[in-house]
């Protein structure tokens, strides 16, 4: 997917977008759909960047650590149209037309937090999401042709789907798909419906398993409210926590599915206000895989819990 040649169809894209394509300097653009253009006359992918330059702490570190040096100004290239999408306090150098294509690109994405980072094929479907990540240039771009390699390897596992029918072919997608993050089923409605379609008999399981996902997700996409007033967190809570009890009634999964749905109730039931419900439901999550991803994020919830209920102790 990498190009040492500009085509004939680049140089147009370059010539119709002109500097305001390129206004992010050291080879960024901002125009989305010109990166679009870009990575599909070159044969690349996109590595978008959502920041906030001029107060997310994180976002100024990984540029100053790792997008400022010449190591990654010459390899990221190989692979990748960059795109920076930024939401700085200041918009002074910003025109209401880039303003306004940044806010929708962040909704239509879902991006809660800064940075984050996706990669993207040439259409703006998601394959990967990373974010800041300590060791500088050289170990951010091993990590990003790591996740190159995978899309390599979704992309072969979709071309034998193709040539499978029937539950063979549901299986080959749901591999696919399980060996990505979540961003990318997410975004990938249209494989999850022929999954859905081709076991609607449910006999490989894959029907529940991602209707299950599918409830989970539009329960994450819930926000909570934007106040510190404590009854209405409290009301948050208790009602998503009502519905993460139905969706667990439901769907009696287990593994890192059900460490996923433990995650999200321990967080609800934190919200309700019952720190040492939140406390036991982290500890059951764990104990299903203390080695997985997610266990490692409830660990970092369950010692902030933890420090919460030691200091709500009468002295």
């Amino acid at each position: 997917m990498n190009s040492t040649k500009m085509t004939i169809a680049t140089v147009l894209v370059l010539m119709v977008t002109g500097s305001a394509a390129l206004a992010a300097g050291d080879g960024w653009v901002t125009d989305f759909e010109a990166a679009k253009a870009s990575a599909k006359a070159q044969g690349k992918y996109m590595l978008v960047d959502f920041t906030g330059s001029d107060w997310c702490g994180w976002c100024i570190r990984l540029k100053k650590e790792v997008f400022s040096k010449e190591h990654f100004k010459t390899e990221a290239p190989k692979n990748f149209i960059l795109v920076e999408l930024d939401f700085p306090r200041s918009k002074k150098k910003m025109t209401p037309k880039l303003i306004e294509q940044n806010n929708k690109l962040r909704d239509k994405y879902g991006v809660r937090g800064y940075p984050t980072i996706f990669l993207m094929d040439a259409e703006g479907k998601i394959f990967a999401k990373t974010g800041y990540r300590a060791g500088g240039p050289e170990k951010y771009i091993e990590h990003l042709n790591s996740l190159v390699e995978g899309r390599k390897a979704f992309d072969k596992l979709i071309a034998q789907a193709d040539k499978a029918k029937g539950l063979e072919k549901a299986k080959l997608l749901d591999k696919a798909i399980s060996a990505m993050p979540d961003s990318v089923r997410r975004t990938r409605t249209d494989l999850v419906k022929q999954i859905v379609e081709l076991d609607k008999d449910d006999k490989a399981g894959l029907k529940t398993k991602y209707d299950f996902l599918t409830a989970m997700d539009k329960l994450s996409d819930i926000r909570p409210p934007r106040t510190r007033e404590p009854a209405k967190i409290k009301a948050f809570g208790v009602e998503c926590l009502a519905k993460v009890v139905a969706i667990e009634k439901q769907y009696p999964v287990t593994g890192q599915s059900r460490q996923k749905l433990l995650s999200m109730k321990a967080m609800y039931t934190f919200y309700s206000g019952d720190l040492p419900g939140a406390r036991k439901t982290l500890e059951q999550g764990i104990a299903i895989d203390d080695k997985s991803e997610i266990a490692q994020s409830m660990k970092r919830s369950l010692a902030y819990v933890t420090k919460r209920l030691a200091a709500e102790k009468p002295k």
